[in-house]
């Protein structure tokens, strides 16, 4: 097996423009700057505990009485993440009218080397802890949200949370506000510096249907919206790993994204919750708009293919030589930009570390881009995939 060197290798520049931060509005409807989704739903939606197990059909702007999520999509400009989350996020009235019965959408996000793995010790009584995550996924940061409990008394309100999720436990969920549906996102009431806006416009009544068969999420363009100053969530300077899912009071729905494999009914209680277990990753991953572009002349970070180029779409294997110890990024892109596979490598300088690309998935023949980044390093290669 032969190491290449990829500062010998000739640049070749791609550069991916981003939106400017402030074209998006934050209204809970999907906008053309987001683009294509990164992750699509592919089961239906179910949940096996607590009173909201339906599909949506309400068409409300508020209202719904089923939770899906369809598809996510996301892009990084200007220092602010922006994350769209096609669905609906329950939210009904109880049979006595009197108050309200909903669901909470939980997200987390690996931004930085250290994190949980396994969420511990992030409040007592908190549902949560005990989710044990996908190897590679720690997270680092939590966002919550969810409709409020105010029956029919006064304007529905929907809140946002986030916590920092320190390695050894810890952290306060803390309340950055609440919005109406339908936007402009802004949160009030709440303690938020960073100036995170969320919103969500429910009248959805397509994507999946209620079950845990195989199901399509494509082409709903209305669900919960963020944007996220990146200094909210630790000032990340590289890609950003993350997951989204449903709960109840008590359980966890089969609403994941990236989705669980099909044919999974809902998993329980989130604390005997392990992503490790099921096939593929749970977790999807949006880069800077400076993704894919590859390093210039000088970097120091080695990459090498541990098969001939081109390779079989089921084994894609790289070899990574890097220039310190600690953690580096090794991401696969395609022509559009689209990151299909994102893991971190450890390893120390001058020893060549293995990593697996192929995550239990055939991955589509055509063009792509290896990059690894450690530091202020990044070399890049250009690999052809052909079917297996």
């Amino acid at each position: 097996m032969s190491r290449i060197r990829i500062s010998s290798l000739a640049a070749i520049v791609v550069v991916l423009l981003s939106p400017a931060a402030d074209a998006v509005p934050v209204d809970g409807t999907l906008d053309p700057d987001y683009g294509q989704a990164r992750i699509t739903q592919s089961i239906q939606t179910g949940l096996s505990a607590g009173q909201i197990t339906g599909d949506n059909n309400r068409g409300e702007l508020d209202f719904a009485n089923g939770s899906e999520l369809d598809a996510g999509h996301a892009y990084i400009a200007e220092d602010t993440l922006h994350l769209f989350l096609a669905g609906n996020l329950a939210l009904v009235l109880n049979q006595n009218q009197n108050g309200t019965i909903r669901h909470v959408l939980e997200i987390f996000l690996d931004t930085a080397p250290g994190g949980q793995n396994t969420l511990n010790g992030n409040g007592a009584g908190d549902v949560m802890n005990g989710l044990g995550f996908d190897p590679g996924f720690a997270a680092d940061y939590r966002l919550q949200f969810e409709g409020d409990d105010n029956g029919f008394s006064g304007p529905r309100d929907w809140t946002a949370r986030l916590q920092a999720l320190p390695f050894n436990g810890g952290g306060t969920l803390v309340t950055l506000g609440r919005a109406p549906a339908g936007g402009p996102g802004t949160l009030i009431g709440g303690t938020n510096p960073n100036g995170i806006r969320a919103s969500i416009d429910n009248r959805n009544v397509g994507g999946v249907t209620l079950g845990c068969a195989d199901a399509i999420g494509d082409g709903v363009t209305r669900g919960i919206e963020w944007e996220i100053p990146l200094a909210a969530i630790g000032s990340p300077q590289g890609c950003i790993r993350i997951t989204a899912m449903v709960r109840s009071a008590v359980a966890l729905s089969n609403q994941v994204l990236a989705p669980l494999p099909i044919g999974t009914c809902p998993p329980g209680q989130p604390q005997f919750v392990n992503f490790a277990s099921h096939a593929g990753d749970q977790f999807f991953t949006v880069c800077p708009g400076a993704t894919g572009v590859p390093g210039g002349p000088g970097a120091a970070t080695g990459l090498a293919l541990s098969a001939a180029n081109p390779l079989r779409g089921d084994r894609l294997r790289v070899t990574c030589a890097l220039v310190g110890s600690g953690s580096a990024r090794l991401t696969l892109v395609d022509a559009a930009g689209r990151v299909w596979r994102d893991v971190r490598v450890e390893g120390a300088a001058g020893r060549s570390t293995v990593a697996d690309l192929s995550a239990g998935r055939v991955l589509a023949p055509g063009v792509y881009w290896l990059r690894l980044a450690q530091g202020s390093a990044v070399a890049t290669r250009a690999v052809t995939v052909v079917a297996p």
